[in-house]
């Protein structure tokens, strides 16, 4: 039997830890709000408008909570605009540089489309994520993933939804110095994505997967937005894609390659793509009624004379895929016109959507400067994963 001595110094013992840590728990919350403000007046100085309602401490005793509601961003220009209803940053207070980040409600996100600002509205059943950051608050990686995901615009007429979508954000320990290094890794993959009702067509209605991995080449200079993209274009900054991976019914696209932007700040650039699945896909068109049968069977004909024999023993088309001139080109057939990314400058008339686009070899105004190189064969599909700098995604791999 404990003595009355020994329960009373059990006692005070238990209140010794349990004051400490809870002391130690507010010097967390504390140091974490104060990191939140940081980050806002970075982001402020830098010409973003960033703005918060109210903010709501809790979590005690596992991790530090704190709720900041109906925040919004603007960049300097006005033409990227994000409102959400409640964004939710967790710390264990043993662990200050892992955040978990959650957002709660409707997402209104405006981004410029075909050279226009366009409203969208994003929502999803669960959408959370995690930042790592240095000690002194610099962000080194960030995750996000959606489930059950839609999103919905009517100024484009649009509704889509994906069963998971998942982003991944890895940048390196320093920036780099020049064109020839990487300033970020991004990784992009949606699951399930379901796509507007008149795109779905004969293949189907859903995308079983759409995934890429993009390198961006080159320091982007803190500048507003336009004037950045401009600098960063004529230092030779570029976007490497090492991977991009459609599945879709039959039809699946392996391609990789790379863009920069030309002066009027529309992509340009060279992607080798792999097609395969294409009997599959021919047959979904006759069986719609949009071939003739006797066309379909010349079209699988041509294709399988033309096909190679990937390591697996599948049946691929190799194609080059091509932006250039305000155009996207599949070998020499124009499959769709490319827009500015961003729109013109107040007082300066876009472009006609009447233009006409020139294919590829005819002269253009000014291509921009993007290195075309004999791209490595495309590897096997990858494990998804934050994998900076250089390595581990598809190292080539080949037949």
């Amino acid at each position: 039997m404990m003595s009355r001595r020994s329960i009373l110094l059990s006692l005070a013992l238990l209140l010794i830890v349990v004051g400490g840590y809870s002391a130690y728990w507010w010097v967390a919350a504390d140091q974490a709000g104060k990191a939140i403000d940081r980050w806002i007046a970075d982001w402020r100085r830098a010409g973003f408008t960033v703005e918060t309602g109210g903010r709501d401490l809790g979590g005690f005793p596992g991790v530090v909570a704190i709720d900041l509601d109906n925040p919004r961003v603007v960049d300097p220009e006005g033409l990227w605009h994000w409102q959400g209803t409640r964004l939710r940053f967790e710390v264990r207070p043993w662990a200050p540089t892992e955040y978990r980040v959650e957002l709660f409600g409707t997402n209104r996100v405006t981004a410029p489309v075909g050279g226009q600002p366009v409203p969208f509205a994003v929502e999803a059943a669960r959408a959370v994520g995690a930042a790592g950051i240095t000690l002194d608050g610099a962000l080194r990686r960030a995750s996000l993933t959606f489930d059950d995901m839609s999103i919905e615009s009517p100024a484009l007429d649009l509704e889509s939804a994906a069963r998971r979508v998942v982003a991944t954000l890895e940048l390196p320990p320093t920036p780099p110095e020049d064109a020839r290094t990487a300033s970020a890794e991004l990784i992009l993959t949606g699951e399930g994505v379901r796509l507007p009702e008149r795109h779905s067509g004969p293949l189907g209605p859903e995308l079983d997967l759409l995934s890429t991995r993009l390198l961006l080449m080159g320091p982007m200079p803190k500048a507003g937005l336009r004037r950045a993209l401009h600098d960063w274009r004529a230092a030779g900054g570029r976007l490497e894609t090492p991977w991009l991976r459609v599945g879709w019914g039959p039809l699946g696209l392996d391609a990789e390659g790379a863009l920069s932007l030309d002066s009027a700040l529309r992509p340009v650039g060279e992607y080798r793509a792999r097609i395969s699945g294409f009997e599959g896909a021919i047959a979904r068109f006759r069986d719609a009624g949009m071939i003739d049968p006797t066309a379909a069977r010349l079209l699988a004909g041509g294709a399988r004379l033309f096909a190679n024999t990937g390591a697996n023993g599948g049946r691929y088309i190799e194609m080059p895929l091509t932006a250039e001139a305000g155009g996207l080109f599949l070998g020499p057939i124009r499959i769709a016109r490319l827009d500015p990314v961003l729109p013109p400058p107040a007082g300066q008339a876009a472009s006609e959507p009447g233009q006409p686009v020139q294919p590829p070899g005819a002269s253009a105004p000014d291509p921009g400067p993007v290195e075309r190189q004999d791209l490595p064969s495309i590897a096997e599909p990858p494990t998804v994963g934050p994998n900076f700098p250089g390595g581990g995604g598809p190292d080539g791999g080949g037949e």
